[in-house]
């Protein structure tokens, strides 16, 4: 049986072969802190415990932790993760170095590889898909219209918006044309389509939504139109074959892990309109390869941009070229 980490927002209630495991964990999840991890969790062999922990913040921003279940799975599990770069690491007699879990649990049934559907392109986008798992396609399945495979997709303009989840887990999916009608990439519409390479993004789209191509692990390139005013969190993360990115003069605020894990990223246009990049603490820009930043303005421009604290943090050491000279990644700056 595999589990995959869901955010509390998405932990609805227990369904499955396997809720005796864990209707518990996911009814508590909704009080716990829980991040969405690109994370698997495998479960076969042995016994172990896994503990979920409640982390509240303090006047002085510490956090207190608590237990607030403690799941035992059967005998004859043992369980292991398969963290985001594909490393696996088994817990069991070492589950204590992993009782720090801020997260729920989704069962995956593994069943479906195939969805078929008779009607239109139209008539599919045209569903509600209102959380994640009401797509049969969101583990990972080949999608078939009126018996045929779908695998380069044509948005014909008809449709106005790709709803949230639309196509979230094609694993058919190679390529996708957007007619000129749609102005809405929904939230996760395109998220994990492993396959997909070719994403034609139209100038009558004004806003791509959180998550809309994360974890398209075959995108090696993407155009964003100046159409594009709105650019959501995540929407681009784990997109483990994109090798540059330029942020259109339309956007103004880069939002949260725009790129995060994006580790073959090498270099980032981004425009003089931007004021913000990123909120808080959190990642924006966490890109292993990356080598140069284009800011298309001046070093005081950039310098008068807001940052989050770790905008930068895990990013490779990259050079940001302004118009009138140069700043290294440790804050060095060389003028023209």
């Amino acid at each position: 049986t595999t589990y995959r980490v869901v955010s509390k927002s998405n932990v609805k209630k227990a369904s499955g072969s396997i809720n005796d495991m864990i209707t518990v964990a996911r009814e508590r999840a909704k009080t716990i802190v829980a991040d969405e991890w690109n994370t698997t969790i495998e479960a076969s062999g042995k016994s172990v415990v896994v503990k979920l922990i409640r982390a509240s913040k303090n006047s002085d921003n510490s956090y207190t932790e608590r237990i607030v279940d403690e799941v035992e799975l059967p005998s004859n599990v043992d369980v292991k993760f398969i963290d985001r770069n594909g490393v696996t690491k088994h817990i069991g007699t070492k589950a204590g170095a992993y009782t720090k879990l801020s997260i729920a649990f989704e069962p995956l049934t593994g069943a479906v590889k195939n969805v078929y559907y008779n009607g239109s392109i139209e008539n599919w986008c045209s569903i509600d898909f209102r959380q994640i798992t009401s797509n049969p396609l969101c583990n990972g399945a080949n999608l078939h219209i009126n018996g045929s495979l779908v695998t380069e997709l044509i948005i014909p303009d008809t449709v106005s918006a790709i709803k949230d989840f639309a196509f979230r887990g094609c694993l058919s999916l190679v390529s996708v044309k957007i007619s000129n009608s749609v102005t809405e990439i929904g939230y996760g519409a395109f998220y994990n389509c492993e396959n997909l390479t070719n994403i034609n993004i139209p100038n009558s789209v004004t806003k791509i939504k959180t998550k809309a191509f994360s974890s398209c692990n075959s995108l090696a390139e993407v155009i964003i139109p100046n159409s594009v005013v709105y650019i959501g969190e995540s929407a681009f993360s784990s997109c483990d074959s994109l090798k540059n990115i330029v942020i259109p003069d339309s956007i103004t605020t880069i939002n949260n892990f725009l790129l995060s894990y994006c580790d073959s990223i090498e270099s980032i246009t981004i425009p003089s309109s931007v004021t913000t990049i990123g909120t808080d603490s959190y990642y924006v820009f966490d890109c292993t390869s990356l080598k140069n930043i284009y800011f298309i303005g001046t070093i005081e421009q950039w310098n008068s941009i807001s940052k989050s604290t770790n905008w930068d943090t895990n990013s490779g050491k990259y050079t940001i070229y302004c118009t009138d000279g140069q700043i290294a990644k440790d804050g060095t700056i060389t003028y023209n």
